[in-house]
């Protein structure tokens, strides 16, 4: 009978459910150099593994969370640089944090679509292979939306998707930029913006942006 069964087949096993899913969209467009790209994927890998976030995590309804990373810049320059991982706590944790912090740059030289980025994570997240509860891009950047598709657009997509927008932008070139993204980028429910005044500022309010994201704190959202 043990060896009868084994011949039958056999269910697909059930996709594990995660609290949020989250595309970390970071800008690697020619504004950002070396020294400021890694400070970015140093911040984003240390963000992830800290404490404060991993216990967000594990606070949760399920104690888990879907995490992918993009990369972006022109029309056709976006790059899954790390694919969708399942983290659950401090070890998983660490463990993304490692791949992302060793990821190459995918791009360098090219100019800032924010809203060509946004429409490649719409899609990504609509792969992700766990359901979740809610979906959120995470976009960080340093400049405008240079070209289409419009940011009024992308926004719109994103609220009939049922997609939270939340943006990080890095002021050191564009001191309201942080305007501009309150004004033009974030959609969703209760999404919003946390600023970096530099790129070294960038691990804390990563810190505090992946909180909130996990958390689903409610916020009033402009869109």
């Amino acid at each position: 009978m043990v060896g009868l069964l084994a011949l039958l087949p056999q269910a697909p096993a059930r996709a594990q459910a995660v609290d949020v899913a989250i595309v970390l969209a970071v800008d690697v467009s020619a504004s950002v150099d070396a020294g400021e790209y890694g400070l970015q994927m140093r911040g984003v890998a240390e963000a992830i593994a800290h404490p404060t976030v991993t216990d967000a995590i594990e606070q949760g309804e399920v104690g888990a969370v879907a995490l992918s990373l993009v990369q972006w810049s022109s029309d056709a320059e976006q790059a899954v640089v790390v694919p969708w991982t399942r983290i659950d706590g401090a070890a998983s944790a660490q463990g993304l944090a490692a791949r992302i912090w060793s990821a190459p740059r995918a791009f360098r030289f090219r100019g800032t679509k924010i809203g060509a980025a946004l429409r490649f994570c719409f899609g990504h997240l609509d792969r992700a292979p766990f359901p979740a509860a809610r979906r959120v891009v995470d976009l960080s950047g340093d400049g405008v939306n240079r070209g289409p598709p419009l940011l009024r657009e992308t926004r719109a997509e994103a609220i009939r998707r049922g997609i939270t927008v939340n943006g990080l932008p890095i002021l050191s070139d564009e001191p309201r930029l942080g305007q501009y993204f309150q004004d033009w980028l974030i959609a969703g429910p209760g999404a919003f913006v946390i600023a970096a005044d530099s790129f070294e500022a960038f691990r804390p309010a990563m810190v505090r942006k992946l909180v909130r994201e996990i958390r689903g704190m409610p916020m009033v959202s402009k869109r």
